[in-house]
């Protein structure tokens, strides 16, 4: 009905959320097609970085997120990292949810949202990340090691000369 009246799709509240946003956390499947269809933003970014994907995920409504991803949003956007410090994007979000019996989450709302999430993103996710970070400095330490017990210069002591 405001969308009717000439209502813009683009306002945002304090936060920077748009309407599509606060849509995808609600789960209301008809608004949030109406939002789209209406031109709202599928990536906006709110101030802690939280897209319509990503608060769609996060909120378990599969058809919101199946709709923004429709639609064109960035399966790499990430949030802002408070957590980690990569943050997070929709996928990741996804790994942390868990379902009654501790297994990971797959559907929402009847949707295979995990598998529409890895075909759209092209980014490694947090957990990805830090192992890769886990490896890089265990490499790192193994050198150090090694070169101490041959009393050759240590990476480290290479890398500042």
């Amino acid at each position: 009905m405001l969308l009717q009246a000439g209502a813009s799709v683009g306002a945002k509240d304090n936060s920077f959320n748009n309407a599509l946003a606060i849509a995808c956390s609600g789960g209301d499947e008809r608004i949030v097609k109406m939002l789209i269809e209406g031109g709202s933003d599928v990536n906006n970014l709110n101030r802690g970085k939280w897209g319509p994907l990503t608060l769609a995920v996060k909120h378990l409504n599969g058809a919101a997120a199946k709709l923004v991803l429709e639609a064109g949003a960035d399966a790499n956007q990430r949030t802002q990292g408070i957590c980690a410090p990569w943050g997070l994007h929709a996928l990741d979000i996804l790994n942390d949810h868990r379902t009654p019996t501790g297994g990971s989450v797959s559907y929402l709302d009847g949707i295979d949202i995990r598998k529409l999430l890895k075909e759209k993103t092209t980014v490694p996710t947090a957990r990805e990340l830090k192992v890769q970070e886990d490896e890089r400095r265990a490499k790192v330490a193994a050198e150090k090691a090694a070169a101490e017990a041959t009393g050759a210069p240590t990476p480290a002591a290479v890398e500042v000369a």
